[in-house]
């Protein structure tokens, strides 16, 4: 009689276990579908893929904040990879960006390692690999800087409020590690001053000036193309790329119109010289 409850008890937890693999399987079915659907259907519908990839291409300097912060091509982040980017700016747009994808795919399958399937399947990441984000290599830089404190650099150099996590060497009294972290991103900072001062005094102004975070590109739909046309019109307002009139904003430019494959793909591979035409009144 003692048997019998241990001999049911088994097929319940047993039944419990099928059961929460078989909605994680589901889960991830469901997220790899969205993957799909948002690279194969909705990307060249709405056409923006690599939005924010398209800021550190697009960086220039010696003035790379010029752009509002929330418009296309506002780049934010430190001196340091301003020029960091600059180094890949020669490229032509599709081709950085189809190198910049493969490098955020490649770091989502190392951070998943094994469950490689599991975080490509996690919404929040297939859309930092839509807009073509940091975050991703941010991450890897953080599960590097265990091992690798100097990788901190590239964290704090990016976005500092992640910086945070140096905390951890802080409690743990591993002072070493958070001397490297520290040393190595004053060392950087300390070369880029060297080099390009006024670089810095433009970014501390770029970001008191725009504490807000309100956007100021003018992001218009023009007449004919739907809500989600990302390019403005011939508005008085200043534009993604700069302000005034722009051979950008030219109907014939915009992703909306014309031939299936100007519907299917944003038009930013556009002369990076009419690009830089427009960066200045």
């Amino acid at each position: 009689m003692t048997a019998l409850p241990a001999f049911r008890a088994a097929p319940t937890h047993g039944a419990w276990t099928v059961a929460k693999r078989a909605a994680l399987h589901g889960l991830v079915v469901g997220g790899l579908a969205f993957l799909l659907y948002t690279f194969a259907i909705a990307a060249p519908r709405i056409g923006t893929v690599g939005f924010d990839a398209w800021a550190y291409w697009s960086v220039q300097l010696p003035h790379p904040y010029e752009v509002a912060v929330g418009s296309l091509g506002a780049f934010t982040y430190s001196p340091p990879m301003a020029m960091l980017f600059q180094l890949v700016s020669g490229l032509e747009w599709w081709v950085f960006l189809w190198l910049w994808l493969a490098v955020l795919l490649a770091t989502a399958i190392w951070l998943g390692g094994r469950k490689a399937l599991i975080v490509l399947a996690f919404p929040p990441v297939i859309m930092e690999l839509y807009h073509g984000n940091v975050n991703l290599l941010i991450g890897a830089a953080i599960v590097l800087g265990f091992r690798h404190p100097w990788t901190w650099s590239f964290v704090l150099l990016t976005k500092p409020t992640c910086g945070i996590g140096l905390l951890w060497f802080a409690v743990r009294r591993e002072w070493r590690q958070l001397g490297i972290a520290l040393g190595v991103t004053a060392g950087i900072v300390g070369v880029s001053c060297v080099l390009a001062p006024a670089v810095w005094q433009e970014w501390v102004d770029y970001l008191l000036t725009n504490t807000s975070g309100t956007p100021g590109g003018a992001w218009v739909p023009r007449s004919g193309c739907g809500s989600r046309c990302p390019w403005p019109s011939w508005s008085g307002a200043p534009g993604p790329i700069g302000r005034g009139p722009c051979p950008w904003r030219a109907p014939s430019r915009c992703p909306c119109s014309g031939s299936r494959a100007s519907r299917s793909w944003p038009r930013w591979s556009e002369s990076r010289r009419r690009a830089r035409g427009c960066a200045r009144p």
